[in-house]
């Protein structure tokens, strides 16, 4: 799961869709002095936060896996007494990256939830609202869906015939 993905899908499609243009000029000031100042103040904050814990979760991945990997590998060539030595030190620096790992995710989830509901809220309902984190979702990205741009395409060939 590609968590800098997910959040700057997010991000463009929260900067891309506003709904309260639509809204008279009267309102559309005061909602964006009361609500939406704050609301996008917010999911900015939450959008850092979440982008530097996704950051630390990436890189205490690599070393881990590493790790690991190197342990998997050595440990079937080794001796015992090193073998002893390698997984009384790798294990152990295995876990705590695991750990971290772990602790870090739970708070990238909980980041990704508030950023979406804090981005739901700043564009009154502009964005598609998943609060979760392991969903698959389509975004509404202006610009960034080849598909769409190739249906055209495909629909005029046959006309053209």
């Amino acid at each position: 799961m590609n968590m800098f993905r997910k959040a700057q899908d997010l991000f463009l499609e929260a900067v891309n869709s506003h709904n309260y243009v639509k809204l008279p000029i009267v309102p559309r000031v005061l909602l964006g002095i009361f609500v939406m100042f704050p609301c996008w103040a917010l999911s900015i904050l939450f959008f850092a936060l979440y982008c530097v814990f996704a950051f630390f979760v990436a890189i205490a991945d690599y070393p881990a896996e590493t790790l690991l990997t190197f342990i998997r590998k050595e440990g079937q060539q080794m001796r015992t007494p090193t073998e002893t030595i390698i997984y009384l030190i790798g294990f152990p620096a295995v876990f705590f990256f695991k750990v971290f790992i772990a602790f870090g995710t739970i708070w990238n989830f909980l980041l990704y939830f508030l950023m979406n509901a804090t981005f739901y809220g700043a564009t009154l309902g502009g964005t598609t609202f998943s609060p979760f984190l392991n969903e698959e979702v389509e975004r509404k990205i202006k610009g960034a869906s080849p598909k769409e741009e190739e249906k055209p395409e495909e629909e005029a060939a046959p006309e053209a015939e």
